[in-house]
């Protein structure tokens, strides 16, 4: 797609080499350093307490919602502006809500097309499929819309127009660092890839975190005494100079336990063996792809205790310890435990990505209780049985519908 659109810098961006380098860091510094990620946070949640107003009108359609609260709150940081597309009582650009519902599409049919073998075929000898083409369609209605909204702060950047929010945004100090060999068109196309991906993946990761927290009231309400311990109302921004983590525990439990029960991605890594090699007894010949399925490897009874229960206490740091030299230490691996990967091929927003989780669950749960709609029958399957659609990320299909009241 990106090759065929003359999107030569997002292409590259997906290959190995001095072009993936040289555009990888065009981009990556300001979203990866810790201090600079820091920095987004009291912007980031504002945006989640504006869109989290609106989550009690969204209940039977929680997943479009949270797609929009993930565009708000990333457009916040990427461009110093709310947006407001989460909260339908806040008036909001059209297109910037209809980019968020085509871009749920588009990327749901990014797997099948990738599996489908007449896909392929269809590819081999020139041809568009159907599905290809409604792909394509809402690739480019997304595309054309982050890049008119990066062009138009380029643009009023170049004429001192900017806010004092844009002026601290993302894309103001990408501009700004902005190396000689990475030309402003490609800088857009960069800079707008970003924006598009920001919205599936981590909507998913809220979609299942919601419905795993409606599950399991009793972790709910642990977790909303945790925010009200340390929060006292306030967002999380309150706590900017300190380590969330550290501040947070039960609340980074229930997003990795979640991440391990019903992961968004089930493949972490894809790798190519540059040389025959011997895996535990299986010969891999020079060539062979080989895929890490963290869903698999998490949810093996055989070293994972009580693997159907949603327990966020398993990981705490006397548990984690107790794992180590047993077969169940796999399961705090890195690698396993980070959904948007590890090492130079992770993904660049990965650090943004996690504040943004970490950010609207803090800020949904303390707004509201979230429980099952009394009249879906969904809720009454299995957490194993809930339906789901493997896209570019796995999400549940459809979303179930909740109830959702207001915290006292």
């Amino acid at each position: 797609y990106f090759k065929e659109k003359g999107l030569d810098a997002l292409f590259h961006l997906f290959t190995n080499g001095p072009g993936w380098r040289k555009y990888r860091s065009a981009i990556q510094k300001e979203l990866m350093d810790p201090s600079a990620v820091k920095g987004y946070l009291p912007g980031m949640a504002r945006a989640a307490a504006n869109a989290s107003k609106g989550a009690v009108f969204c209940a039977d359609e929680m997943d479009q919602f949270n797609a929009r609260a993930m565009f708000d709150m990333f457009a916040m940081l990427q461009l110093g502006r709310l947006m407001n597309t989460a909260d339908p009582t806040t008036p909001a650009d059209a297109d910037d809500a209809a980019m968020c519902q085509t871009l749920l599409s588009a990327t749901d049919m990014v797997i099948p097309i990738v599996q489908r073998p007449q896909e392929g075929l269809a590819y081999f000898l020139g041809l568009k499929t159907p599905m290809y083409r409604q792909m394509e369609q809402g690739f480019d209605v997304c595309f054309h819309r982050a890049m008119y909204l990066i062009n138009n702060f380029i643009e009023r950047d170049k004429t001192g127009e900017l806010t004092e929010m844009e002026e601290s945004s993302y894309v103001k100090q990408v501009i700004k660092n902005r190396g000689r060999d990475v030309k402003e068109g490609e800088l857009t196309e960069l800079l707008a890839a970003l924006m598009v991906a920001s919205v599936d993946t981590t909507s998913s990761l809220i979609n299942w975190i919601l419905i795993n927290l409606a599950r399991n009231p009793a972790v709910q309400e642990k977790l909303h005494a945790e925010l009200s311990d340390k929060l006292k109302g306030e967002s999380i921004a309150s706590l900017r100079d300190k380590s969330l983590r550290e501040e947070l525990p039960y609340l980074h439990a229930v997003i990795r336990e979640s991440h391990r029960l019903t992961p968004s991605v089930f493949v972490a890594s894809v790798k190519k063996v540059g040389s025959e090699i011997d895996v535990a007894g299986y010969r891999l010949p020079e060539g062979t792809v080989v895929a890490l399925n963290l869903n698999a490897m998490q949810n093996d009874p055989s070293i994972v205790p009580d693997v159907s229960e949603f327990k966020p206490e398993r990981w705490a740091s006397e548990q984690v310890s107790g794992r180590k030299g047993t077969d169940g230490e796999v399961i705090d691996h890195q690698i396993v435990s980070n959904p948007f990967s590890v090492g130079s091929r992770k993904c660049p927003g990965a650090r943004v990505a996690h504040n943004e989780v970490v950010c609207f669950v803090a800020q949904l749960v303390q707004d509201w209780k979230f429980e099952p709609h009394p009249e879906d029958p969904s809720w009454q399957t299995h957490i194993d049985d809930v339906p789901y659609h493997q896209g570019v990320v796995s999400q549940p299909s459809p979303m179930p519908k909740f109830k959702i009241s207001p915290r006292v």
